[in-house]
């Protein structure tokens, strides 16, 4: 699922194919591929995150990791305006939640996702506090997954 400005369609767990990939040898998209639209940039006088960035795209922009830089670009300066950092971790560990940590996934995929979050979120907060934050979800389930 590419992101877009559709309204989000949820999809089971077990079927989602992460674009992010330990295997990729390269950062850059395919050129085959189309560049992953923007998120509309985020004014100094915008009040919240929630116009710019649909709260069940934020898994996406994750997962597409690398092809959602430029969205996660307009993430991080939204964030630096709107000051939002705890929402949107509330909503990405909801939907981590909902849409991965599911019986029915994977391991490879859950682990392909973690990956991916390690990445993005690092991109958008380089001290990791928001990694922190989002992730220790998927930590502790596979911890406790056999």
């Amino acid at each position: 699922m590419r992101l877009g400005l559709q309204p989000h369609v949820p999809q089971p767990a077990a079927s989602r194919v992460p674009a992010c990939s330990l295997t990729r040898p390269s950062l850059q998209p395919h050129a085959s591929q189309p560049a992953a639209p923007r998120v509309p940039a985020c004014s100094p006088t915008c009040p919240s995150l929630q116009p710019h960035v649909p709260p069940g795209e934020l898994f996406d922009l994750v997962v597409d990791w690398p092809d959602s830089l430029p969205a996660l670009d307009d993430l991080t300066e939204c964030l630096r305006h709107t000051r939002e950092h705890s929402r949107l971790v509330a909503q990405l560990r909801a939907q981590v939640s909902q849409r991965l940590l599911k019986p029915g996934a994977d391991t490879s995929n859950i682990i392909q996702v973690y990956v991916c979050t390690i990445r993005a979120l690092r991109h958008v907060d380089p001290s990791g506090v928001l990694l922190e934050a989002v992730s220790e979800p998927m930590r502790a389930y596979l911890k406790v997954r056999s």
